[in-house]
């Protein structure tokens, strides 16, 4: 259902489309008013019809860069700290 959502460009018409289908497919006596006797179909309908989930990589590669930096940060202040040290703890 997502790809042709994607595919026509508009999520709206896609679940209209597939509403009009399932009403089309329905049985002879359709034990339910609308030719809907799959709850799946009600729930892809929705889902189209629905705003389109967000995107969550942004956000996440922003924090795993920053994390990365901070590791990076205080691998290098580490160093630091050693080569400062490093005379007086020789010296012990």
């Amino acid at each position: 259902m997502r790809q042709a959502a994607a595919a026509v460009g508009n999520r709206a018409s896609t679940a209209r489309a597939l509403a009009r289908a399932a009403l089309a497919a329905g049985r002879r006596d359709p034990p339910q008013g609308l030719g809907f006797t799959d709850r799946a179909v009600s729930r892809r309908i929705s889902a189209l019809q629905a705003a389109p989930p967000p995107r969550l990589w942004p956000p996440a590669v922003t924090v795993l860069a920053l994390g990365a930096l901070t590791a990076l940060g205080a691998g290098d202040a580490t160093g630091d700290l050693l080569r400062l040290l490093e005379p007086v703890l020789a010296w012990g």
